[in-house]
Order: structure tokens, then C-alpha cells, then sequence
């Protein structure tokens, strides 16, 4: 999937006090023809704008010290796992899966299968988070970019890894410039696993001519390839851009040359920080937003429901990838199926999924 290179410069908003904007609005459950709940008395967000009250050039209070605890209609999928379904106007909703890494007993995956080589290319059987969940994942989002068809599977195009191991390497690409952009190398969006189960997202590629080499820089346009620093996921997904780094709002698509303009599906991953380590992950879809959407959003579902900040979020593959599925027991629910197979995705797994 190309972007191109024709959108305004994202401009940088440091937190505490991003441009203004409409708060996120619960207007009532997500009415999904799978959903089986009964709706319940819908609430306004408006803690989120208490904890920025007073960004004129005063430090406002910490999160934690200023909003109230959030209350909403939402399902419990397992132990420290949640699903919210979040309605944010008359058409446009998100949908969330929120870990609680220090109280869950499952855990986060990559899901891939079926990695090999085929006529150049590097490809994988072409899944839907469907079929994840219904062998035995509590839920799945789809994950990166993927190109040609191969039969039953599909060309694999961002960096993939798993169990420690690279399954398709990813080199700094380069930019021949032009619409306010130098021409040079550039790195795309990675989220990543770390062997202690930890989330990480970062800029990152392989090395050329060794591809178990990853290096991660803190820019999506390194001027030096050669001072990343050495990475070592667990396992990873490839794609992009990135919305958030290091709790600012960034929205790198136009230098990771990923412009997709309009409200569109979006698929989207993040993560804060609760002394200085992980703790919540929030991953999901929206029907129908912007990237700078999609990250608004996500820095009031933090504010309200953890009372805290996104340190980290960037965007999986979006349009008619985007795809979630979770289950309740035996009970599977799809916010959104276009029966499109991918190569890899987001799972959350029980303790001893294989």
C-alpha cells in the first residue's frame, strides 16, 4: 500500500495542551448487528476536558490529580481485558480492546502463518481476524500493509517478526523529495514486543545485506542510517505512521510518505506509560476518521478510562483491512468484517494459546 505526498505539515502539539477541539462524546453503544447487549444510559466524556482545563500559559494539574473516574457501558472479555464501543457522532464510532498489562492473564501476539517464499516475494496466508478469534484468540485487529496475491496468501510488505526471528526484512526506503520534503532515507512505524511482554512502538528497519539486524531511530527521516540503535523484539508488526511519540502528537504520515486523507477506516494501536513502564494498551478501529482524529480520540479514551496519556500510538493498515473481531466465551462479535485476509494481526491470546 503507497501513499502519496500531498497533505499540509502536521504541526506539533506538546502535552498538556494540544489545539483545541471538540472532546470525545459518548452518545451510546455502538450498534453493531452482532452486538447482543442492551444499551445503557449514554454519558458525556467531559472529564477529559477538566484535565485540560487552563492551558493559557499556566501548567495544568496531572491527569490523575483532575479527572473523575470514567463510567460507561463496556464488556469484560477476560481478566484485565475490555472492550469498549464508543460512539463519537451519528455515523462514526471507535472501537477498543484495553489491556491492563499489570492485572491481565492473557496476553499480546503477532498472528502470521504460513511464512515463505513464492516467486520473489515473501508471503503469508491471507486470514481475517475472524478466523484468528475463532481459533482460540480473545480478539484480533488486523496488522501491516500487504501487497500481490498469492493464491491463498498474500505479499507480505512491512517488517514482521516473530519469535525473536525476522520473517520479512524492511530497509530504510528513500524519498526523492518535492512538497516540502528533503529527499533521503526514511523509516516506517513499528509496534513491537519485547521478550518481557512489554509494548514498544518505534521507527525501525533492517540492515541491508543483513536482515536479522534491526535498528530503531527516534525520527521517521534519520539523517545517519548507521546511529540506530540495535532493537530486539520478540515479535513485531510493520506499518504506519505514527500518531504519538513520547506522549506528543506527531502524525508522521506525510515523512513516512503514508498520506491518506479523509475520514476513512482506521486500525490503530497505543500504549501509556504508569511509572515509566507500559501499562494499559488500548487497540482498535475506528469506522470512519483522520489520523489526527484517531489521535485526539485516543489521548481522551487514556484521559478518561486510566487517567492517564498515550505515550506511544501509531496506525495499522487501514480502508477494507480494517478489521476487529473479540469474543465473550463462546460468543464472537464483529465491530467491523470485510472478509479481506491479511498477513498478520494483533491477538490477544489466552495464557497458554500456542
Amino acid at each position: 500500500m503507497k501513499g502519496t505526498e500531498q497533505v499540509q505539515q502536521t504541526k506539533l502539539a506538546p502535552w498538556p495542551c494540544p489545539e483545541p477541539r471538540p472532546f470525545l462524546r459518548l452518545v451510546g453503544r455502538r450498534n453493531h448487528a452482532s452486538k447482543r447487549l442492551s444499551p445503557k444510559i449514554p454519558i458525556l466524556l467531559v472529564l477529559a476536558a477538566a484535565a485540560l482545563t487552563g492551558c493559557q500559559g499556566t501548567s495544568p494539574k496531572p491527569l490523575g490529580d483532575t479527572a473523575q473516574a470514567a463510567t460507561a457501558d463496556h464488556e469484560t472479555l477476560a481478566k484485565g481485558v475490555t472492550h469498549y464501543g464508543i460512539q463519537t457522532g451519528p455515523a462514526t464510532g471507535l472501537d477498543i480492546i484495553d489491556v491492563d498489562l499489570k492485572t491481565s492473564t492473557a496476553r499480546l501476539s503477532v498472528g502470521a502463518k504460513d511464512i515463505r517464499a513464492d516467486g520473489g516475494a515473501i508471503v503469508a496466508r491471507a486470514i481475517t481476524p475472524t478466523q484468528w478469534v475463532k481459533g482460540g484468540a480473545i480478539a484480533a485487529v488486523n496488522g501491516g500493509y500487504f501487497g500481490e496475491d498469492h493464491d491463498t496468501a498474500k505479499e507480505i510488505v512491512g517488517l514482521l517478526i516473530q519469535n525473536g526471528r525476522v520473517r520479512h526484512a524492511a530497509p530504510a526506503l528513500t524519498g526523492r523529495g518535492g512538497n516540502g520534503l528533503a529527499p533521503g532515507h526514511y523509516v516506517r512505524s513499528v509496534f513491537g514486543l519485547m521478550p518481557s511482554g512489554e509494548p514498544r512502538i518505534t521507527w525501525a528497519a533492517t540492515d541491508v545485506g543483513h536482515p536479522q539486524t534491526i535498528r530503531a531511530y527516534d525520527t521517521a527521516t534519520p539523517s545517519d542510517l548507521s546511529e540506530g540503535v540495535a532493537w530486539r523484539p520478540l515479535s513485531a508488526i510493520g506499518c504506519g505512521p505514527t500518531l504519538i511519540h513520547n506522549g506528543r502528537s506527531v502524525v508522521t504520515d506525510r515523512s513516512e510518505r503514508l498520506v491518506s486523507e479523509g475520514q476513512l477506516p482506521r486500525t490503530f494501536v497505543a500504549y501509556d506509560l504508569v511509572d515509566n513502564r507500559p501499562r494499559h494498551v488500548a487497540f482498535g478501529i475506528a469506522n470512519a476518521a483522520t489520523f489526527e482524529e484517531v489521535t485526539a480520540q485516543l489521548q481522551d479514551f487514556f484521559a478518561a478510562y486510566e487517567h492517564t496519556r498515550p505515550w506511544a500510538a501509531m496506525c495499522f493498515d487501514g480502508g477494507s483491512s480494517t478489521q476487529m473481531t473479540y469474543r465473550i466465551g463462546k460468543t464472537i462479535s464483529t465491530p467491523r468484517e470485510t472478509e479481506v485476509g491479511v498477513t498478520d494481526c494483533l491477538l490477544v491470546v489466552p495464557p497458554r494459546h500456542g
